[in-house]
């Protein structure tokens, strides 16, 4: 069962306009600024509450990252490391399952959802 505590810190991080929106990636980097899907701002939580995650810079020249910046968490680019998974209390998907909430997630984030719409699916799912 899912960590309601641990959904809500996320939940708070998603509206707290901390985090800019980026997509495609847990989190990027444009110049100086950073940008978060919805699923790197739950990594970012889980480091605030103490997660041991390893933060990597790296250079990426690909079709989704066309000579930019991508930071990993445990070497994780698009979807959380296990750790993340374990702290807040969500079994891991096989990342081939499109039928899950964390696909879906990441696919509104995507498409342009705000965190705000994003949150409140999240709130629905998790708090309701």
């Amino acid at each position: 069962m899912a960590n309601k505590e641990r959904i809500q810190k996320w939940v708070d991080a998603l509206l707290s306009g901390k985090f800019s929106q980026g997509k495609n990636a847990l989190r990027t980097k444009e110049g100086n600024k950073d940008l978060y899907c919805c699923l790197g701002v739950l990594c970012e939580v889980a480091i605030e509450d103490g997660v041991p995650l390893e933060i990597e810079d790296n250079l990426h020249n690909s079709e989704l990252y066309p000579k930019g910046w991508n930071i990993s968490y445990d070497a994780e680019y698009i979807f959380p490391p296990d750790l993340v998974y374990e702290w807040i209390e969500i079994e891991r998907f096989p990342e081939d399952d499109d039928d899950n909430d964390f696909m879906e997630y990441a696919r509104l984030n995507d498409n342009g959802r705000s965190f705000s719409y994003i949150a409140e699916r999240i709130r629905e799912k998790y708090l309701a």
